[in-house]
């Protein structure tokens, strides 16, 4: 199970920002519709943020932070509390990953 969560996760990444085709017969290639299918199967599971240890429903969580080394997922309410607290803090140019040994900046 472990591996299948990495590949979804990996999936996520990869194709976070994209507009998935909801039509089967719009698909260009079986890849893009397996890459949707792992996508579809992220958002209808539970995960755990790695910083409040929540367990919530995959629609919760940010896209994860690609090539960073940290242990997995954050979910919105936990990364927006750690942007508005660098917002107040005043170090908007310093906001990266919450994993702090990515440096990996927020965009």
């Amino acid at each position: 199970e472990g591996s299948k969560n990495e590949e979804v996760t990996q999936t996520v990444a990869r194709h976070c920002n994209q507009v998935f085709v909801r039509s089967i017969s719009e698909f260009n290639d079986v890849e893009e519709h397996d890459h949707y299918e792992l996508f579809k199967e992220f958002q209808l599971n539970k995960h755990e943020c790695c910083i409040c240890y929540d367990v919530k429903m995959g629609d919760a969580f940010c896209d994860p932070c690609v090539g960073c080394e940290g242990p997995g997922l954050f979910c919105k309410a936990c990364v927006a509390e750690y942007a508005q607290t660098m917002i107040l803090d005043g170090r908007v140019t310093q906001m990266s990953c919450p994993y702090p040994a990515c440096n990996n900046k927020i965009s």
